[in-house]
């Protein structure tokens, strides 16, 4: 991509009222565009260091931001918002912690990947915000999120061949069984007035002694639901 900048910027030179430098202008501008994506695992243990990763052109530093924010609030907004308004609605939840990190970047254009280390959090869903901007403002800025439960619960789910599902609650660290665990079903509905999808409560599970409960099928095949598991404070959401 240098090679291209530097072969734009002569053909400009050489040509300045040409079609072919207006192209080239055209080309040096993709080149240089900044451009910031964000990974991180969807769940981490509590109170242990955890770390994401950010993908980036052109940028040599980024702000970041954990903000607390409600699981089921998450999901609705993200159903009913999206750029501007939705980062907006991030950035009116409370701050749990923000820092900033330099970038490595050594002028090739390419995109680049590095892996950021972020403090131990409590129980809790979170959603992590990224840009290249303090104060996240979304015109001429790149910014991207990504959401996370912090919590002990992890599952493992199977097809049966009665058509329903078994579950498996462990603990994310130990891998051990637990029990007592609360399994709340939600299914997911269309609104045909409203055009767009709700959740409705559906059955309830506590998980035995090998951790374990069944979904029976549903008369609905094509309904799909999500089951949010609770222990105390901890929850998680599959």
């Amino acid at each position: 991509k240098k090679t291209a900048l530097a072969v734009c910027d002569e053909a400009i030179r050489r040509f300045p009222e040409s079609f072919g430098a207006n192209n080239c202008k055209y080309l040096q501008s993709l080149i240089k565009a900044k451009a910031l994506t964000f990974n991180v695992e969807e769940a981490n243990l509590p109170d242990k260091p955890f770390r994401v990763r950010i993908q980036y052109n052109n940028i040599n530093k980024i702000y970041l931001r954990v903000i607390k924010h409600d699981a089921d609030k998450f999901t609705k907004d993200i159903e009913n918002y999206y750029g501007e308004k939705l980062i907006k609605k991030f950035l009116s939840a409370p701050v749990v912690k923000e820092w900033s990190v330099d970038l490595p970047v050594d002028g090739d254009h390419q995109s680049h990947s590095v892996e950021i280390k972020v403090d131990g959090l409590p129980f809790g869903h979170y959603v992590i915000l990224s840009g290249t901007d303090k104060s996240f403002s979304y015109e001429k800025n790149g910014i991207a999120y990504g959401n996370i439960f912090v919590t002990n619960l992890s599952y493992v789910q199977r097809r049966t061949e009665d058509g329903g599902y078994d579950f498996t609650v462990m603990h994310r660290e130990k891998g051990n069984a637990l029990m007592g665990v609360n399994a709340q079903l939600w299914y997911q509905s269309y609104n045909y007035v409203l055009r767009k999808y709700e959740y409705k409560k559906g059955g309830s599970h506590t998980t035995d002694e090998n951790g374990a409960f069944h979904v029976l099928p549903s008369s609905d095949s094509y309904q799909n639901y999500y089951v949010e598991f609770t222990s105390g404070s901890d929850k998680l959401y599959s």
